[in-house]
């Protein structure tokens, strides 16, 4: 049975709470969140771009969460997002409050480009989230219980299976050595992600389940292939990162077959996009690390020239003396 959201849970939510709602309602009517930043007790503001109807474009999103004192919003809230709208160039502000709104800022929202999302719509939006969430865990159910599952390790299961599994002498490789091992393992990668993302988890046929099946095998050599390498100190985040990404890639190939509760692939994608984001700028830094110890060697064999032809040259310099002299 579905847990309804009302007025006065709103009230009862906590800080964190509240905000994890607003930021689910938000992604609910197609909000895509750029920025969040902390605006003090109770309130965050939001730059985000619309992409359904009526929030098409950028917004600047303020949300304050009434904590029973019977707050009401007037046009001096408004005026507190001024700096985003012109930072961000935009006349598009959304309020999302369960506080009272004043009768001035809602005629200004009705002639203007601000809208308002108080209460009740936050109330009727919460539980239209709840419904869908819980037909869709009945659509997971009904589908589980039409797959059957193997009895094989997959998942953290699987994950956990390989970290205990492997007993390895760690090779130790240079920097440079790294970033081609891992050049070498991202791009096998992008090929496994790109055969399973075109899967759909929700009718995986058995030719779906072969090809899945046997992408799992080559994760888990990918796995081992990665895990062998002892890297420098400067290159462990990035192999720790690299690890994180190959362990994702797991999560989401073998939930997708096997049944591991995601609950959302979408977040799944992302999570491993953003990681990979994150390794490309650890290793960039790599990058430019070798790059100024290249220079430095090629510094320290200019100085090591000039020195030695010094010393050539004193040589010459001491013999056509001793050779005047006699």
């Amino acid at each position: 049975m579905v847990k309804r959201v009302t007025s006065d849970s709103l009230i009862m939510m906590s800080e964190g709470e509240f905000e994890f709602l607003i930021s689910r309602l938000l992604r609910h009517i197609g909000f895509s969140i750029n920025e969040s930043l902390d605006f003090g007790n109770n309130e965050r503001i939001y730059i985000a771009q619309g992409r359904k109807k009526p929030y098409m474009g950028k917004f600047v999103i303020r949300y304050k969460r009434n904590t029973g004192e019977d707050d009401v919003l007037d046009m001096e809230f408004l005026n507190g997002t001024s700096h985003w709208t012109i930072r961000e160039a935009t006349n598009k502000v959304l309020i999302v409050s369960n506080c009272n709104f004043s009768e001035e800022l809602q005629f200004h929202a009705d002639n203007s480009e601000v809208e308002l999302i108080g209460a009740d719509e936050i109330v009727r939006l919460a539980n239209e989230i709840a419904e869908e969430d819980e037909r869709r865990k009945k659509e997971q159910e009904s589908i589980k219980k039409r797959r059957k599952r193997p009895n094989v390790p997959y998942g953290r299961t699987l994950i956990l299976k390989l970290e205990t599994e492997y007993t390895i002498d760690l090779a130790p490789v240079t920097v440079k050595e790294w970033l081609n091992v891992w050049l070498r393992i991202k791009s096998e990668i992008e090929v496994i992600l790109a055969t399973a993302l075109k899967i759909d988890p929700e009718s995986v046929d058995k030719n779906d389940s072969e090809r899945l099946k046997s992408l799992t095998t080559k994760l888990e050599g990918l796995y081992f292939d990665l895990m062998k390498y002892k890297v420098p100190d400067v290159a462990q985040l990035s192999r720790d990162m690299a690890e994180r990404v190959l362990e994702n890639v797991i999560l989401l190939v073998t939930g997708t077959l096997y049944e591991e509760p995601l609950e959302d692939i979408e977040d799944y994608r992302a999570n491993i996009t953003k990681l990979d984001n994150e390794l490309t700028a650890v290793n960039k830094e790599l990058v430019e690390y070798l790059e100024e110890k290249e220079k430095e060697v090629k510094r320290r064999e200019k100085f090591r020239n000039i020195v030695l032809v010094g010393y050539v040259v004193g040589i010459l310099l001491l013999m056509a003396i001793l050779v005047s002299k006699t």
